[in-house]
C-alpha cells in the first residue's frame, strides 16, 4: 500500500505549481519585482535535492550563475508563495528555515513581504545581493523547509515547479 501511495504521490507531483527557481528582481518602493531576465547575469545551472517527508521537505538548491558582462552587484530573489492547490486542506504555509550561500560563504538575507506584482501570488520574496565580477560563474546554494501538501483524500505533494 505504501509503494502505491508512494507512486501516486510522485505523479501528482509533477503537477504541481510552485515557482522556485532564484531570479533576478528590482525592489521599488519596498515591494518586489521580478525582471523578465537580466542583461548580463544567466543560470548556467540548478540542481535541486529534496528529502520528503510526512509533513515536509527539507530542499537545497544549487544554482551555478555566470555573468557575461561587466562587474556589478546582482540582486537575487527567491520567492515564496503560500501553497495552496484545489482540494487541499493546506491552504497557506510558507518556506521555512531559508539559508543561502554564495561561493560556500554564507548570505545575509532579507524577508520582503509586501510584494504583490503583475497578478502574481509571491507575497514573500528571499533577497540577496551578490557581486558579480566580469565574466566570473558563482555557486549559490540555497536551503529551506517546505510544508508538503495535502488533500483531503490524505495523499501528501511536495510542490517544486521550474520556471
Amino acid at each position: 500500500m505504501r509503494s502505491i501511495m508512494l507512486a501516486v504521490s510522485l505523479l501528482a507531483l509533477a503537477a504541481v505549481p510552485a515557482l522556485a527557481d532564484d531570479g533576478a528582481i528590482a525592489v521599488v518602493g519596498g515591494a518586489v519585482q521580478m525582471l523578465d531576465e537580466h542583461a548580463d547575469v544567466r543560470m548556467v545551472s540548478a540542481v535541486i535535492t529534496a528529502d520528503v517527508y510526512a509533513n515536509e521537505s527539507h530542499v537545497r538548491c544549487e544554482y551555478l550563475l555566470k555573468n557575461e558582462g561587466k562587474g556589478q552587484m546582482v540582486t537575487l530573489g527567491f520567492p515564496d508563495m503560500p501553497g495552496w492547490e484545489q482540494g487541499s486542506v493546506v491552504s497557506n504555509f510558507h518556506l521555512s528555515q531559508f539559508r543561502s550561500w554564495v561561493d560556500g560563504k554564507r548570505l545575509s538575507v532579507k524577508l520582503h513581504t509586501v510584494s504583490r506584482e503583475k497578478g502574481s501570488g509571491f507575497d514573500r520574496w528571499y533577497v540577496r545581493r551578490i557581486w558579480f565580477g566580469p565574466g566570473q560563474t558563482r555557486r549559490v546554494v540555497n536551503t529551506y523547509i517546505q510544508p508538503n501538501g495535502m488533500i483531503s483524500g490524505g495523499m501528501r505533494w511536495f510542490p517544486y515547479t521550474i520556471w
